[in-house]
């Protein structure tokens, strides 16, 4: 659970991809997401902040991270602002890094290509984690999460820019913790001073997944106005199929996400 977060842009000829930027000043984004896989059961609430510093450039930082996990019965929670003894330590380390500013480098469809100033933003998140006075396994495991390709990899998957009408719209997902390639074919849905976007298709894992996906379906729905982003809608389901030692075990996943200006 790194950093969770999509903007987008505007213009004005409906054949040509649209450019797709964070807002165009400050701006408060709220993303939530939920997932099953069998019984279990994902829940996080992020709340994060955008900047443009000059352009193609912008600041990009979570400001508040909220979750609950339900994994084999058992429940956690946690919230960044009320961190309590005993709260899992990754999920604390997961959040001061996310939480450090990161200048995002994005390309002319408006999704993230690469981190600008690498090594100052690890050496702040460094900071930041040690600070913590977390256990020495606790900072070993936080310097592996020090990683800004994927971090960027990351806020791709929220900033995926817009769709083309002339032809399926591919791009690459986390879904149920299994790296995939969703297509979508998308339908252009203009209403006022606002310009959206139906899409549905379907998603296959990627070469390296360890699973199979059978009837893997997938939707995206977004708006967005002058300002950037207005609202931003995903959901997904089908069947994982894993290899065990005892044979093929096959679970049930879904999922949605939300994204929305505030």
């Amino acid at each position: 659970m790194r950093l969770a977060l999509l903007s987008l842009g505007l213009l004005s000829c409906a054949k040509v991809t649209t450019a797709t930027p964070p807002p165009n000043r400050l701006a408060v984004i709220e993303v939530i997401s939920v997932t099953g896989l069998g019984s279990d059961r994902a829940e996080s609430q992020f709340t994060l902040q955008t900047k443009p510093t000059q352009p193609g450039l912008w600041a990009i930082a979570t400001t508040r991270t909220q979750g609950r996990w339900t994994r084999n019965g058992i429940t956690q929670r946690f919230d960044s602002d009320n961190v309590l003894m005993g709260d899992p330590w990754h999920h604390q380390l997961q959040h001061e890094i996310s939480a450090t500013p990161a200048i995002i480098w994005m390309d002319a469809n408006g999704r993230p290509e690469r981190m600008f100033e690498e090594e100052t933003w690890r050496s702040h998140a460094r900071g930041r984690v040690l600070d913590l006075q977390l256990p020495a396994e606790a900072l070993r495991v936080g310097e592996n999460l020090l990683d800004p390709v994927g971090l960027v990899s990351d806020l791709a998957r929220y900033f995926p820019g817009t769709p083309t009408l002339e032809q399926p719209w591919r791009r690459m997902d986390r879904l149920s913790g299994m790296p995939v390639i969703r297509e979508e074919q998308c339908q252009s849905l203009e209403s006022g001073k606002q310009r959206s976007w139906r899409c549905e298709g379907t998603f296959s894992p990627t070469s390296d997944a360890r699973a199979e996906v059978h009837e893997g379906t997938s939707w995206t729905q977004l708006a967005i106005d002058r300002r950037g982003l207005v609202r931003l809608e995903e959901g997904f389901s089908g069947t994982m199929v894993v290899a065990t030692e005892d044979g093929f075990k096959d679970r049930p996943i879904a999922g949605q996400r939300l994204v929305t200006r505030r």
